[in-house]
């Protein structure tokens, strides 16, 4: 895996741009057979409790969450807000494997983290993350199959007990005709 590039944190992308670039990436994989990671990544405030942050609260959190992951990912890599709460993270040329370890290094990054928003100023604002993950070509070769997969992994990564990274077993059944959809999961 390539080192951590020093750079300067943007805003984040929107959907939209992930569907153009994810696209562009799929394609770009599958010509130089490099493998493609996506994480999507939702934040349960405050374990779980019906406490998370007031909106005009929680936009800044998501700014400084942003903030976070880019400054703790490769320069080639980017984060974009897949949907209100939920940020994706494309990990181009990274497999199960390094996806895994980026994942891992995000949680630990943001529990040790201290954010703050105009209601709090100690920095005890911190998430739990859930992070879904999907790997071309593995587990998907399309972009809604991977949206459709990492999407999975994220409902497994929330489930009873929040906090788990999630992504596809190898050994997973997947009928392309959209008929059926099985997935085995595995979460940490």
């Amino acid at each position: 895996m390539a080192h951590r590039g020093k750079k300067q944190p943007e805003t984040y992308s929107s959907r939209q741009n992930l569907v153009e670039v994810l696209d562009d990436e799929i394609i770009r994989a599958n010509r130089y057979v490099k493998p493609l990671s996506m994480l999507l990544i939702s934040m349960d405030w405050n374990g779980g409790e019906d406490r998370s942050p007031e909106a005009s609260e929680r936009e800044e959190l998501m700014r400084q969450m942003a903030e976070l992951f880019t400054r703790n990912v490769r320069a080639i890599d980017r984060v974009y807000l897949y949907e209100t709460g939920v940020f994706a993270v494309l990990l181009p040329e990274t497999d199960k494997v390094e996806a895994l370890s980026t994942a891992k290094r995000l949680r630990r990054t943001v529990q040790q983290a201290r954010l703050t928003s105009r209601g709090n100023h100690n920095g005890s604002d911190r998430p739990v993350l859930n992070i879904g993950m999907v790997s071309y070509p593995w587990d998907a070769n399309t972009r809604p199959e991977m949206f459709q997969a990492a999407e999975f992994a994220l409902t497994q990564a929330v489930g009873p007990s929040p906090g788990h990274i999630c992504f596809l077993d190898f050994e997973y059944q997947h009928i392309r005709n959209g008929t059926q959809t099985s997935y085995k999961v595995r979460c940490v």
